[in-house]
């Protein structure tokens, strides 16, 4: 199976946001980030409700945890959405868009890009993501392939996720 399609910035971007998003690293970071404004909240919370200094204090301590861990994922992504930009400026992000092909057979992955041409076999491959944009085929060592699903057609997503699925066992 082969699959020719344009790598661009943003698929780019979309494969470091999907990487990050599905990484237990960083869901592990959201949550510690998440969860410790909240329990200082709580903590002073606690000492204004202890020093009978209850009321408003106590409350507003409460309300502003509460109102953090709710709303903090968003922030999160938001500063992970500038971040990912900062790091393509950084990278010379140019210099690795333009025409890609992927071909999937027995072997592995062989790719064609501008940056080369590379052959990998399937125990390289480390996950799988289907999103509404794209098939992100993520590499060891953090590199991947986003294959956006305009340019090749659900048919041909769906049938290269299979193969990959049943190739690794993921």
């Amino acid at each position: 199976m082969t699959l020719n399609f344009e790598v661009g910035r943003d698929g780019m971007s979309a494969l470091i946001r999907e990487y990050h998003a599905t990484s237990p690293t960083s869901k592990k970071a959201l949550w510690y980030q998440r969860l410790t404004f909240p329990i200082v909240m709580l903590i002073f919370s606690a000492d204004f409700y202890f020093r009978k200094k209850y009321g408003l204090g106590s409350l507003v301590f409460l309300i502003g945890g509460a109102i953090w861990f709710l709303i903090y994922p968003s922030i999160y992504r938001c500063r992970i959405g500038k971040s990912v930009e900062k790091y393509l400026a950084e990278m010379s992000a140019e210099k690795v868009v333009g025409s890609c092909q992927l071909k999937l057979d027995e072997a592995g992955l062989s790719s064609r890009s501008p940056m080369g041409d590379s052959k990998y076999p399937w125990n390289v491959v480390q996950r799988i993501a289907l999103t509404p944009d794209y098939l992100h085929v993520f590499l060891v060592g953090g590199s991947g392939f986003p294959v956006p699903r305009k340019a090749v057609g659900d048919k041909a997503i769906f049938e290269a996720k299979k193969l990959i699925e049943s190739k690794t066992g993921l």
